[in-house]
């Protein structure tokens, strides 16, 4: 049985592997999925690590001690605070967010209800057992875990939906301002704990509001890079080609992409001269109509040249090739 300050980890067992499930369902996102599996397996490392911890042993009074001084009792609240429950609240609020406006609220979601239920239940056994459990040595690894991972996920989404150019300097900005606090928290030793978690609080919330913003606002167009040749674009509408001339490098590897979005069949032949006569340098397989097929040749030597379809040998066009 887990004693009562390893089961401050349990929780965040729980909240990271329903997390996980959530978010690979609603978004197929991987990196936020090992985000939150990343979590729970470093609860559970933790859970089990303290599952060795025990409470040092009361040493009882004496039997000739005096009775203990009464004092007047203090004012009763709830148990484990008033406050993490409203932590609570509005992470679960922020889950609606996640099925309304973008799955990246589901983030923000977990990171709260994870933090009100360890707080809570950290709150609770202080209460039952008078003691202050020291969790440093094990929550220090979890929470920079999950600032790192967290860290990276929401700065990938910044990155990804501005331009490229502005993802540089945004990448560096955020170098420089990270690297300046540290150096000021290195070469101040009077900085009290109260001010280094505001000034992580502040900034984890920047970058967590800039990260959802981000992902409701999209990725930006990435190009694709092909392998090979550069594909020449060819269509054919209303039986006439969108084009009368194709240029070609002579003797290299060729590709063209043909959108035959007309009704009825249609391919692309090359010729040698404009009479059509002899047999073709090219001829390409005939596709239905609203069909795509991409041609693949090697290009013949410096000339002109000529195109059309054989079906409809009135669709004509030129080759270049230089």
């Amino acid at each position: 049985m887990f004693p009562q300050h390893a089961k401050v980890f349990l929780p965040m067992i729980g909240v990271g592997i329903v997390a996980g499930i959530a978010y690979a369902l609603l978004t197929g996102d991987h990196a936020g999925v090992s985000l939150f599996l990343s979590l729970a397996v470093a609860a559970i490392a933790g859970a089990i690590a303290l599952t060795n911890f025990r409470d040092p042993a009361v040493v009882p009074a004496a039997a000739d001690a005096p009775p203990p001084e009464l004092r007047p009792a203090g004012p009763v609240r709830l148990v484990g605070g008033p406050g993490w429950p409203a932590i609570g609240a509005l992470g679960a609020s922020l889950v609606a967010g996640a099925l309304i406006v973008s799955p990246l609220f589901a983030a923000a979601a977990a990171v709260l209800i994870m933090t009100a239920a360890v707080g809570w239940l950290g709150s609770v056994a202080i209460d039952r057992t008078r003691r202050v459990p020291n969790l440093l040595p094990i929550g220090i690894p979890v929470v920079g875990l999950f600032a790192i991972g967290s860290l990276m996920f929401f700065m990938s989404r910044i990155l990804l939906a501005v331009s490229e150019q502005a993802s540089t300097w945004i990448a560096l900005a955020v170098a420089v301002i990270v690297l300046a606090f540290a150096s000021f928290v290195a070469v101040k030793p009077q900085v009290t704990s109260r001010m280094l978690v505001g000034g992580l609080v502040v900034g984890g919330l920047l970058m967590a509001g800039g990260g959802i913003v981000a992902g409701v606002a999209g990725q930006r167009h990435i190009e694709e890079h092909h392998d090979g040749p550069e594909p020449i674009e060819v269509a054919a509408d209303n039986v006439q080609f969108d084009t009368g001339e194709i240029r070609l490098l002579a003797n290299a590897d060729s590709v063209i992409d043909f959108d035959n979005s007309d009704t009825v069949p249609h391919n692309i032949a090359i010729y040698g001269d404009a009479n059509f006569a002899g047999l073709a340098i090219f001829q390409g397989a005939v596709i239905t109509g609203n069909e795509k097929i991409e041609y693949r040749f090697k290009a013949p030597g410096v000339g002109t040249y000529y195109f059309r379809c054989d079906i409809h040998p009135l669709m004509q066009g030129k080759v270049t090739v230089a």
